[in-house]
């Protein structure tokens, strides 16, 4: 008798237990929410803070749909990125594991202008981050949309990719900036023997 009774108690807590969980989510995803509100509309090291700390702790699937930016967050992003502010930089680094489709290839294509603007920003951060080589490519080749069908333009982009890494003279650089060169230099390669467009 008392073992029935103790499952029933157990069964009990367990959906009393679930059905908190299903009633506070929404709370926990509209905190994600307003910390990445709070981080956009005033990108300062004290609104950074707490939304890379919760980035950084949810580095599972299961809870990624919960910190993650929703598109009109990543244009706001993408902007304050071109900008060259280095919380919002950080922050595009740090939520890259966190996006896909097209929210991450506009991530990528702006963390990618910043070897022209701002190479050394940018290599601090690949080295902060520990980027695979395949990510580092991507991050590298994949060019501005108005480049799409514009062969010259095109390599242009990558020469000067190329020119703006090759003058940072930070040796604590010099392994992550030459591995980026390398493969910048391949991409010039191939994209100078594809056929006009």
């Amino acid at each position: 008798m008392e073992i029935v009774q103790s499952e029933g108690v157990n069964t009990m807590i367990y959906r009393i237990a679930l059905m908190l969980i299903l009633l506070l989510q929404p709370f926990l995803v509209a905190a994600s929410s307003s910390k990445w509100s709070v981080f956009l509309s005033n990108p300062t090291q004290d609104t950074y803070r707490p939304l890379v700390a919760q980035i950084e702790k949810c580095k599972k699937k299961s809870c990624k749909e919960d910190v993650k930016p929703d598109s009109q967050a990543v244009r706001k992003l993408v902007k304050l990125v071109a900008m060259n502010n280095p919380y919002a930089v950080d922050v595009a680094f740090s939520s890259l594991s966190l996006l896909d489709g097209g929210d991450l290839e506009d991530i990528i294509r702006s963390l990618g202008l910043l070897t022209e603007s701002n190479p050394e920003l940018f290599l601090t951060c690949i080295n902060r981050y520990h980027l695979s080589d395949y990510k580092l490519d991507d991050l590298l080749t994949m060019l501005p949309l108005a480049t799409v069908d514009d062969k010259k333009a095109r390599i242009e982009t990558v020469q000067k990719r190329i020119n703006s890494l090759s003058e940072v003279t930070n040796p604590q650089l010099f392994k992550v900036r030459d591995r980026a060169l390398n493969f910048l230099r391949q991409f010039l390669e191939e994209l100078s023997i594809l056929p006009e467009m």
